[in-house]
């Protein structure tokens, strides 16, 4: 990064309501499909490898019918790390990072409730 430039990662904070899912199905949301009017529903099921910090989904989109039959689903899976405030600041101080400032949203609130996102901005 050339110097006066600006880093900026949206990430999030794994509070423990994310975390505590342990493999559940859980619907994290549903809305109307643009086209055919049927509800879409959005399914993920979580478990997490504490230590390693890897969260591991597997995501399931069901388009229901007006009679509430599921017509479809579609599955993928992914992984993610987590990372911590700590940990964050400790990358950017051996990154060479002098300035850096961890906010809980783009509000550029402080980061202090764990349901928050997790905005870092750094600069050299």
């Amino acid at each position: 990064m050339l110097p006066g430039g600006l880093l900026v990662i949206d990430s999030f904070f794994p509070g423990s309501a994310f975390l505590a899912t342990n493999g559940q199905r859980v619907l994290e949301g549903e809305i109307t499909h643009p086209t055919t009017g049927n509800r879409l529903r959005m399914y993920d099921s979580r478990s997490m490898e504490r230590v390693s910090q890897i969260c591991h989904s597997k995501n399931e989109i069901e388009e229901v019918g007006a009679d509430g039959q599921v017509l479809s689903t579609r599955t993928f899976s992914t992984s993610i790390r987590w990372i911590y405030k700590t940990e964050i600041e400790l990358l950017l101080r051996i990154a060479g990072y002098s300035r850096w400032e961890i906010c809980g949203g783009f509000d550029r609130r402080p980061l202090e409730v764990e349901t928050d996102g997790m905005l870092v901005f750094a600069w050299k």
